[in-house]
């Protein structure tokens, strides 16, 4: 298995588990703290294989798209240490016997803010590289252009978005992200999987916006380099 391809794999595992780990009312408490600690673990194993990127900070030029990159990357590492410490406070399994301090309401309130921003975020930071993820799954699946595929996804992200729009409000998004509300509601007698695709809209829709907001990016730098080669050309 290739580095590459290495990547991809653990990028999709813990992109699986964090939408799992939104969803714990569903899953249980058990399996939230087994698959944080999984998620951690994997996490740390995402540093350890991009460690080329954190040397590579000290060169080269620092133009907006790098910076958004690295302030989102930062920002990642603290949600996730975040959700580690406070996860172990609130612990009732792993480390339950450990007798650590609850944190109490503070704690609750952290741990949920920095899983509902961490959430988003990731799917912004695959946004953001959703172009280079594209064109290597094209590669290993040995895929050609195709029109109506093309419109097909298009369709699905449209579709996405909508569907996270009506998370964002019945999951009361907001009040988790500004610490306002640390509590969720799930009805046991509802769909499990149906519940825990809300967080994967959510997710999907944040890396549909994080990949049209680069796209924009690009083709405005595009326009005002052509711009300014029209310029110079005419002087």
């Amino acid at each position: 298995m290739t580095k590459q391809t290495l990547r991809m794999v653990l990028d999709a595992a813990m992109t699986l588990l964090m939408v799992l780990e939104m969803a714990f009312l569903a899953t249980g408490t058990a399996f939230h703290e087994y698959a944080g600690m999984v998620l951690l673990v994997l996490f740390l194993a995402h540093q350890v294989l991009n460690a080329g990127w954190y040397k590579g900070l000290a060169r080269g030029k620092w133009p907006p798209l790098r910076i958004i990159m690295t302030v989102l990357n930062a920002a990642l590492l603290a949600l996730m240490l975040i959700e580690a410490v406070t996860g172990a406070m609130l612990s009732q399994v792993i480390f339950k016997g450990l007798a650590l301090p609850d944190g109490g309401l503070l704690a609750r309130q952290l741990h949920s803010a920095a899983a509902y921003w961490g959430l988003l975020l990731i799917g912004v930071h695959l946004g953001l590289h959703w172009a280079g993820i594209w064109t290597a799954l094209h590669k290993k699946l040995h895929l050609q252009p195709n029109k109506v595929r093309t419109l097909l996804c298009r369709v699905l992200a449209a579709a996405l978005v909508l569907l996270a729009l009506r998370e964002w409000v019945a999951k009361e998004v907001w009040a988790k992200l500004t610490m306002y509300y640390a509590y969720s509601f799930y009805d046991p007698t509802s769909n499990a999987v149906l519940y825990t695709l809300g967080f994967f809209a959510l997710l999907a829709a944040s890396a549909v916006l994080g990949h049209y907001a680069v796209q924009l990016y690009r083709a405005i730098k595009k326009n005002n380099q052509n711009n300014q080669n029209n310029q110079n050309n005419q002087k």
